[in-house]
């Protein structure tokens, strides 16, 4: 946009000032930018009308905090952008009026990465060839001239971005103007940093500088302006050297779980305990192995109302059954529920003589956790009762072999219901219930690696006995009523636990 000098048709002479102002954005943002002063001793605008005067101005400068120096350089860290802008006030005169532009110039420069890891020190320094700058210009009073490009290292990349206005008087003439020139790439200084600062395996690290400059012209202007701008840009260089060394194991850690398999098609459901082996190496990597039993049973359970001595194979119709001569009962609508996991639930109701003559003796619990209960199943705690999971031999204390080791934990609870009649008690219903699990241990690389925290938790709710149950009062269809109810609930591997017997004993009406 080179402009020679014409005659000036509008006043005597003209005059520009130019106000340089820098924003940082990144680690450079924050505080304000520093706002300079417009000068106050502009020089005077002629009062003559002399139409032979040529288009020039005068451009004064002032950069940040007032000074007119541009040499120092503008410095920006990798990974942040610097914004630097230039405003400039230009005023002519025509016929004693005076007319006022305000063209501005900016600069952008942009550093991608504030580290460079690089596999060799030449290519910090080294330039590599980028696509060509985008040169435009757009607008009509003013033109903006606007540069675009790049520079570039091996894993570093300097985006530059210029821009200046142009206006025009009235006549077509160009008025006073900052022109920039394209950006240059001057040096790049690389510097290794002291050992005491960082030190990193195989890294060696460098501050790295690259300097960029760019020309400043003034067009137009009464007193030649040729400037440059400096612009310095740092950050981090790191050169990764390879080395052979040979991959150690640091160190193994042992993480374990229980996994639950849900039933289906004709499958029961199971659960199967996991072992994740991870090792540590000396290069930072992990090796995780997944070692797993075999799968068990998940409960094996069983939750049950017994006719004893009735033809009603399923126990789910209403029937009489004579016990002994002269001696009838009768068995009501039995009701059962089963989710084939862990939940078994079961009603019933049976018509009886009398209350003196009914005895229920019963036994056993569910609740091996429970100490009140001495005679119930509990894991061992002694490791050569558990069994291989791969093979028939017990666990070994004394040579320990790598394997999941079981034991099984059976627990039931039963009570009978019987009638005495002519000195004999003659048994008519019983509750049968059972829960068994398998309690595991591993043993990985010698070590015994427990599943405590896996077992099943089953708390006994209510009992029977001849003296414990709920009264109901007679209706008009039946005499006065007990109910007798034998509950277990829990968990086990979050999954429900509930097995319970109900009966009701009732008399004739």
């Amino acid at each position: 946009m080179k402009s020679e000098n014409k005659p000036n048709r509008f006043g005597n002479s003209l005059c520009i000032l130019a106000i340089v102002s820098v924003f940082f954005a990144g680690a450079c943002g924050g505080d304000d930018p520093v706002q300079p002063e417009i000068p106050t001793d502009q020089p005077e605008i002629p009062s003559d009308n002399n139409d032979d005067v040529v288009v020039e101005g005068d451009i004064v400068f002032t950069v940040g905090d007032g000074s007119s120096d541009i040499s120092t350089p503008f410095a920006v860290a990798g990974g942040d952008e610097l914004n630097l802008e230039i405003k400039q006030k230009n005023s002519y005169t025509q016929g004693g009026k005076v007319y006022t532009v305000e063209p501005k110039a900016a600069i952008k420069l942009k550093a991608e990465n504030a580290t460079n890891f690089v596999e060799d020190l030449e290519a910090l320094s080294t330039q590599i060839e980028t696509a060509d700058p985008v040169v435009s210009e757009s607008g009509t009073n003013p033109v903006t001239a606007l540069y675009k490009g790049s520079f570039a290292t091996l894993g570093q990349v300097f985006d530059f971005e210029t821009s200046y206005e142009v206006y025009e008087t009235e006549n077509g003439e160009e008025m006073p103007y900052l022109k920039f020139s394209e950006p240059k790439l001057v040096n790049i200084e690389v510097k290794q940093r002291v050992t005491t600062r960082v030190i990193v395996s195989d890294t060696t690290y460098y501050d790295v500088v690259a300097k960029f400059e760019v020309g400043i012209e003034g067009v137009n202007t009464k007193d030649k302006l040729n400037e440059t701008l400096s612009f310095d840009v740092n950050y981090t260089g790191g050169v990764v050297t390879t080395k052979d060394v040979p991959i150690e194991l640091v160190k193994t850690e042992y993480r374990k779980d229980m996994l639950f398999h849900a039933p289906h098609d004709n499958l029961m459901a199971a659960n199967q305990a996991v072992v994740y082996r991870d090792r540590y190496y000396s290069d930072g990597s992990i090796q995780t192995d997944t070692l797993s039993g075999l799968r068990f049973n998940f409960l094996e359970y069983g939750n049950n109302i017994s006719r004893l001595k009735s033809s009603d194979v399923c126990g789910e119709g209403e029937v009489e059954v004579e016990l002994a001569e002269g001696l009838t009962i009768k068995h009501g609508k039995a009701e059962y529920y089963k989710d084939y996991v862990g939940v078994v639930r079961c009603y019933s109701s049976v018509e009886i003589p009398d209350f003196e003559n009914l005895d229920i003796p019963s036994s056993g619990t569910l609740d091996w956790e429970n100490v009140d209960f001495p005679d119930r199943d509990v894991p061992s705690e002694n490791l050569t009762d558990y069994k291989s999971e791969g093979g028939t031999n017990h666990f070994d204390t004394a040579n320990p072999i790598d394997d999941f080791y079981y034991n099984k934990v059976t627990n039931d609870c039963v009570t009978y219901f019987r009638y005495k009649y002519n000195g004999k008690f003659y048994t008519f219903l019983e509750f049968s219930q059972l829960a068994a699990w398998y309690d595991r241990f591993a043993c990985v690389d010698g070590n015994v690696i427990s599943f405590e925290e896996f077992r099943p938790s089953i708390k006994q709710l209510d009992w029977v006995s001849k003296y414990h149950y709920k009264e109901l009062e007679a209706t008009v269809t039946r005499g006065p009523a007990r109910v007798y109810t034998s509950e277990f609930k829990g968990t086990f591997l979050d999954q429900e636990i509930h097995l319970i017997c109900v009966d009701t004993v009732y008399v004739a009406k």
